[in-house]
C-alpha cells in the first residue's frame, strides 16, 4: 500500500520485496526512478525496465549495462526525458536512430551523441530546428553550412555564436539572427557592427544594442537618437561627445530621470541644460549632482512642477531666506517642505497664503493666530479659516470674509 502511495518507498522494503516482479513494478509505475532500489535482477529485467523508463526517463541510469544497450528501452527512456540519453551505451550514444529519436525531443540531446553524429547534417538540421543553440554541438563543417546556421538562428537568434567567422559576416544572415534576438549582434563580425543599416535596425528593436556597434556608429547623431528613444539607457553606449548632446541627452531623459545619471559631465554641469531638463520632469533632480541642486535657477524650475523638488535642493539653497521666497512665489504648497525656520518668517508665509491660502495648514502656530497672515489666506482661499488659530476662527470679520463667494474674496 505505502508502494502505491509512493514509489520510494521501495528504498525501505525487504531485499525479498525488492526482489519481487509484482512490487517493484507498482513501485516503478509510482515513481520510475524507484528502479533504483530494486534488485539487480530485477534492474535487469526488460518489462520492469521499460515500464520505469517510460514513466520517467532518468530511470535508465539505474537499468543493467545490458539493457541501457537495448535500443527499444534507450528510445523510450528519451522520449520520456532527452537527457537520457547519456545515460545509454557508448554504442547507442553513435546510434542515429536512437539519437534521432532524441534531438526529436530537444535538439540539446545532440550534446550526448557520438562525435561523428554531429557532422550527419540531417540529424544536426533537426536537433537546431528544435534548439538552435544545439549548433555548439555541431561539427566545425556543419557550423559554416549556411542552410544549418540559418535554421539554427531562426529558432535562437543568439545561435549565431556557434556559426563560422564566414557566416557570422554574412549580413542577411545576421539580420535574421538579430530580428529574432537582438544581443546577437554581439557575436556578428567586425564588418557587420560597423554596417550602419543593420545596426540602426538592431537599436530600433532594442536601443541598449547599441552596446555592440562600432564606436564610429556610437558616434552617430541620428542613429544614437533612434537607440536612446527607444531605450534611455542606451545613452550609456553612446560616445561621450553625444552624452554631452542636448538633444540626445533630452531625447533620453524623455524615457526616465535615471538618464540623467548617464549625461555627460559637462552638460550636467550646464544650469540652462538641468532648467530644461527639470521643466520637463522634475524627478530628474532626484538623480542630479551637487552642482545642478544648488543651482537656484534649476532648483526653482523643479519647484515649479513640484513642492517636492525643494526637498532635493542643496541645504544651501533650503537655507537661503530670498531663495525660498522665490519658491513659494511660484509654488506656495513649497511651504510645506520648507524648514521650520523657514515656516515661521512671517514674509515667507504672507508670500506663500497669497498664492494658495490653503498653505496657511504649514505655516508655524504663532503665524496661524497672526490676523493678517490669516486674513490673506482668507481672500485667496476662503476655506483656509479652517487652519487659522482657534481664537481667528472665531474672528467675525474673517468668518464673513470666509463667506463670500472666492471671486468676491479674491478681489476684495
Amino acid at each position: 500500500e505505502a508502494i502505491r502511495r509512493e514509489g520510494a518507498a521501495l528504498e525501505h522494503a525487504s531485499e525479498e520485496l525488492k526482489n519481487n516482479v509484482h512490487i517493484v513494478l507498482e513501485a516503478v509505475r509510482t515513481d520510475g526512478t524507484a528502479l533504483q532500489f530494486a534488485s539487480a535482477g530485477l534492474r535487469a529485467d526488460r518489462e520492469i525496465v521499460l515500464e520505469a523508463v517510460q514513466r520517467n526517463g532518468f530511470a535508465l541510469q539505474f537499468a543493467s549495462d545490458r539493457l541501457r544497450n537495448d535500443a527499444g528501452v534507450v528510445v523510450e527512456a528519451v522520449r520520456s526525458e532527452w537527457t537520457a540519453l547519456k545515460h545509454a551505451s557508448e554504442e547507442l550514444r553513435a546510434n542515429r536512430r536512437v539519437v534521432m529519436a532524441a534531438v526529436c525531443v530537444n535538439g540539446m540531446a545532440l550534446a550526448f551523441a557520438r562525435e561523428h553524429l554531429n557532422d550527419d547534417r540531417e540529424l544536426v538540421l533537426e536537433a537546431v530546428r528544435r534548439d538552435g543553440s544545439a549548433l555548439r554541438h555541431a561539427s566545425p563543417r556543419l557550423t559554416m553550412d549556411l542552410e544549418v546556421v540559418r535554421e539554427a538562428v531562426q529558432q535562437n537568434g543568439l545561435a549565431l555564436e556557434h556559426a563560422s567567422a564566414t557566416l557570422r559576416a554574412e549580413r542577411e544572415l545576421v539580420l535574421e539572427a538579430v530580428r529574432r534576438d537582438v544581443s546577437a549582434l554581439r557575436f556578428a563580425a567586425p564588418s557587420i557592427t560597423a554596417d550602419r543599416e543593420v545596426v540602426l535596425e538592431a537599436v530600433r528593436i532594442c536601443g541598449v544594442a547599441l552596446e555592440y556597434a562600432d564606436a564610429a556608429l556610437q558616434a552617430d547623431r541620428e542613429l544614437v537618437l533612434a537607440a536612446v528613444g527607444q531605450d534611455w539607457g542606451a545613452l550609456r553606449h553612446a560616445s561621450a561627445a553625444l552624452r554631452e548632446d542636448w538633444e540626445v541627452a533630452l531625447a533620453a531623459l524623455a524615457g526616465s530621470a535615471w538618464a540623467v545619471e548617464l549625461v555627460g559631465p559637462t552638460l550636467c554641469g550646464d544650469a540652462e541644460f538641468m532648467s530644461e531638463a527639470a521643466r520637463r520632469d522634475w524627478t530628474v533632480l532626484r538623480h542630479a549632482g551637487l552642482e545642478a541642486r544648488a543651482c537656484r535657477a534649476v532648483m526653482l524650475e523643479g519647484i515649479g512642477r513640484s513642492e517636492a523638488a525643494l526637498e532635493l535642493a542643496a541645504d544651501s539653497l533650503r537655507g537661503d531666506r530670498s531663495f525660498v521666497l522665490e519658491a513659494v512665489r511660484r509654488n506656495p504648497l513649497v511651504l510645506a517642505v520648507a524648514s521650520v525656520e523657514m515656516r515661521a518668517d512671517r514674509e515667507v508665509v504672507l508670500a506663500a497664503v497669497q498664492g494658495d491660502g490653503s498653505a496657511l495648514q504649514h505655516a508655524a502656530v504663532e503665524l496661524r493666530a497672526d490676523r493678517e497672515v490669516v486674513k490673506a489666506a482668507v481672500r485667496q482661499d476662503p476655506t483656509a479659516l479652517r487652519y487659522a488659530s482657534e481664537g481667528l476662527r472665531d474672528d467675525s470679520a474673517l468668518v464673513r470674509l470666509s463667506l463670500r463667494p472666492v471671486a468676491d474674496a479674491v478681489l476684495d
